[in-house]
């Protein structure tokens, strides 16, 4: 029949539409078993303890305060239905009748009642956590602890709390929706549910519980995709989002329940408007204007200092060494975000600094370096989870080029150099926080072509061979700043043969760069 009554619905809207499409919101999933699980106010019922009434009070309690302070939900004080007699006020029985459960949830003015059945046999003591809703008045939820060393009551509050966050973790959906407003939506869980900015949200409608068949608890459900929304702001106890895919205009509404991490797909704007409502159930924050969610690209700016070595092995089969351990060094990067996938990226990298001539009767004895570096990539980037800001590998081509230049010497000790070809590059990067907000990466280069010339004197036709190592770490200090700290190294080896027109050619050259850099990113 629920069958049925669906398509006819459809059927009469779809018809309605082909007259008429006036409306921008034409059809409604509707489910009564969905409307029974939003739970949004509990209630918490007198404990039935066999123990002497020891730990009933304590559970209560317990519970009550987990309640209060969890602001995914509201408490309502329990009241017992006025046609209940005194006698029969034994909730270990009141429960066996569905009518009974709701009627008791009717006169407590809540969605969910939380019943403890505490018993004490030769086995020890067992505690029961059990949940039910308006859904016909049956157990939902059953949960269950036995241990024969269990007395104390700091270890009883203990156990409570862990039954109390089983419970909360089975039920079959994360959050719902508190207020809608064009696309932007309100949630009521946030940090508190270990949600985190960009977190991908499905939301379904409960199409049926499924119940043991004589217990009558939940064994799973069955449910509906009707949208995907993205989280662009998340704060303690609620979150806020947008709408990125949705089965049909307008079927996301207020209690549309969230699913942890597909349907009308819309375009997160630049600048969102503010929302009105947008509060949990329990906390009221103010009105609020997201930062728009980064989607086309970064900048990144780089600063810090370079350990330099080269080294050259001369005809004369003299041996010549320069460098700095200090050397200033800047990165400037830019990448763009051609799909969420593939990507373009350009970056320059900057050295300046002097360092000694030390070729004997060589003049001058001080030299100035300046070494360009520059990184052209077009990519793949492969995401593990779906999530843009989780676990990922990355696949590049594209070109590398990089020239040092100093002081001309006399007799010379070394040429001024570039070396370019076309390069290879593969990484990965991995989140070590639950958040995902701090992560760490490693990109390695690899030049498929090369070629290295020396001017204005050279050594001969060269056999070159250059690589590149990063490791970095990121930190999300907000959705649009990233704090970066990246160690780079790099080196450039060649050969010389033939003739060249230097006095004294060089037979080898070898070039080292440790590059220790911090700054930001910033997205757009």
């Amino acid at each position: 029949m629920l069958f049925l009554s669906f398509v006819l619905s459809n059927f009469s809207v779809a018809q309605v539409k082909n007259l008429q499409n006036n409306s921008p919101y034409p059809t409604k999933y509707l489910s009564a078993e969905d409307s029974h699980l939003t739970l949004k106010t509990l209630t918490v019922a007198p404990a039935y303890d066999n123990v002497g009434g020891i730990y009933q009070a304590t559970a209560e309690n317990e519970l009550i305060e987990l309640i209060s302070k969890d602001q995914f939900w509201a408490f309502s004080k329990f009241e017992w239905p006025v046609n209940i007699k005194k006698i029969e006020k034994r909730i270990d029985t009141v429960v066996e009748q569905p009518q009974t459960v709701l009627n008791i949830l009717s006169a407590s003015k809540a969605n969910g009642l939380i019943v403890t059945i505490i018993t004490k046999s030769a086995q020890g003591m067992n505690i029961h956590l059990s949940l039910y809703t308006e859904d016909k008045g049956l157990q939902l939820i059953e949960l269950s602890h036995q241990d024969p060393t269990t007395f104390e009551i700091a270890k009883f509050k203990d156990i409570i709390k862990e039954l109390y966050t089983q419970l909360k973790n089975k039920l079959p959906y994360k959050a719902f929706i508190t207020s809608r407003r064009g696309n932007q939506i309100t949630i009521n869980a946030g940090a508190n549910a270990n949600l985190k900015t960009g977190d991908k949200l499905s939301v379904a409608q409960i199409i049926k519980i499924n119940r043991h068949p004589k217990l009558k608890f939940m064994t799973g459900v069955e449910k509906e995709i009707t949208g995907q929304i993205v989280l662009t702001k998340v704060e303690e106890f609620s979150s806020f989002g947008e709408i990125v895919f949705e089965k049909e205009g307008g079927v996301i509404e207020k209690n549309s329940k969230l699913l942890p991490p597909d349907f009308v797909q819309y375009q997160i704007t630049e600048k969102l408007p503010e929302i009105s409502g947008a509060s949990s159930e329990k906390s009221a924050p103010e009105e609020w204007k997201p930062q728009a969610t980064p989607q086309f690209g970064k900048l990144t700016i780089l600063g810090g200092f370079s350990d330099y070595k080269l080294s050259s092995i001369l005809s004369s089969s003299a041996a010549v060494n320069s460098g700095n351990s200090f050397a200033p060094t800047f990165l400037l990067g830019a990448e763009l975000w051609v799909t969420s996938e593939y990507f373009a990226r350009i970056s320059l990298k900057q050295l300046f600094f002097k360092g000694n001539n030390a070729l004997v009767g060589s003049t001058p004895d001080s030299l100035n370096f300046s070494v360009n570096n520059m990184d052209l990539l077009f990519g793949y980037k492969y995401s593990l989870n779906g999530n843009f800001w989780g676990p990922s590998f990355t696949g590049a081509l594209g070109y590398l080029s990089e020239s040092t230049k100093l002081t001309d010497t006399t007799p010379t000790a070394f040429s001024s150099f570039e070396s370019s070809g076309l390069q290879i590059q593969v990484g990965g990067y991995f989140p070590v926080t639950e958040k995902s907000d701090i992560g760490i990466g490693l990109d390695a280069k690899f030049l498929l072509t090369q070629r290295l010339s020396e001017s204005p004197l050279d050594s001969g036709s060269s056999s070159p061979s250059q690589n590149q190592f990063d490791i970095y770490g990121n930190y999300m200090y907000t959705s649009n700043i990233n704090l970066k700290a990246e160690i780079i190294f790099s080196s450039i080896n060649a050969g010389f043969n033939g003739a060249g027109n230097r006095t004294d050619p060089a037979r080898s050259i070898d070039e080292k760069i440790t590059s220790y850099l911090f700054g930001i990113e910033y997205l757009f």
